[in-house]
């Protein structure tokens, strides 16, 4: 897959779906259900709802950390940088008592790349079995042909593992193919070489049997992509979800993607 990939790029239409911001500000007016966007930040510009801020120092920093505390329901943010996720670099969540080791840690970092800040994403209880710390979402490929029929090619679900916040692959987590016919994971999930290859038949952490674990609103969430990529000139992309107490939720799409982890998913 990969090498047939690599020539069905289109660098233009790539740009809008890795941007975080461009890909909210879509397929949100399309009526999809995405992460609340709380602010996001252009180095010391931050846009938080209506408003720009510059800041300048870190106890401005603080400050603008704060009120996006405040303006999650939840009371805990999810930052992300706008462009270049890859394996969940540069992610983090936060909350009120996180705001100054925030600043002292990656302060810096913050007023000096572009970053989204979204609130964090209530999982459905099922989802949550697997792997509670993270949110364990779902990688769904699709192919889209020239007379624009919508395929799904694979599907495969991640999760953290030893406390991690995020679900990321390339950060130590594992992943599971789905069957696509009955929505259930497959027997086996893996984890990748880098962080010590293995094969696996349970979560190591929470021992939870992957083989015919039923996925909530897996049905829903084909429709969701097929939708989503019915809207993109990609002939390729790997859409990340969450599945939310009540259904999918749209995180991102991504273009290119490691379309390796889904063949050894399968």
């Amino acid at each position: 897959i990969g090498k047939v990939y690599a020539r069905l790029r289109d660098p233009v239409g790539e740009y809008v779906i890795n941007h975080k911001v461009l890909f909210d500000r879509f397929f949100r007016q399309e009526g999809f259900v995405l992460p609340r966007l709380i602010g996001y930040s252009a180095r010391n510009l931050f846009v938080l709802g209506d408003g720009l801020t510059w800041v300048s120092d870190r106890q401005q920093l603080l400050r603008v950390l704060e009120s996006m505390v405040g303006d999650s329901p939840n009371a805990r943010v999810f930052a992300k940088p706008t462009a270049g996720t890859w394996g969940g670099m540069g992610c983090f969540t936060f909350g009120a008592c996180d705001v100054s080791r925030v600043c002292a840690d990656v302060g810096q970092r913050l007023l000096s790349s572009d970053y989204v800040y979204q609130e964090v994403i209530v999982q459905h209880p099922k989802m949550a079995e697997l792997h509670p710390s993270s949110v364990n979402t779902l990688r769904i490929d699709t192919y889209k042909a020239a007379d624009g029929e919508v395929s799904v090619m694979s599907a495969f679900a991640r999760m953290g593992g030893k406390g991690s916040c995020t679900d990321s692959v390339s950060g130590g987590g594992c992943f599971v193919g789905v069957d696509l016919e009955t929505g259930t994971l497959m027997r086996r999930g893996f984890v990748v070489p880098e962080y010590g290859a293995s094969i696996l038949e349970s979560h190591p952490d929470t021992g939870v049997i992957f083989d015919g674990f039923g996925l909530p609103y897996f049905r829903e969430a084909l429709g969701v992509v097929k939708r989503a990529a019915e809207l993109t000139p990609l002939v390729a992309v790997g859409w990340d979800l969450a599945i939310g107490p009540d259904g999918p939720v749209l995180v991102e799409g991504s273009a290119p993607y490691q379309a390796e982890i889904s063949e050894m998913a399968y």
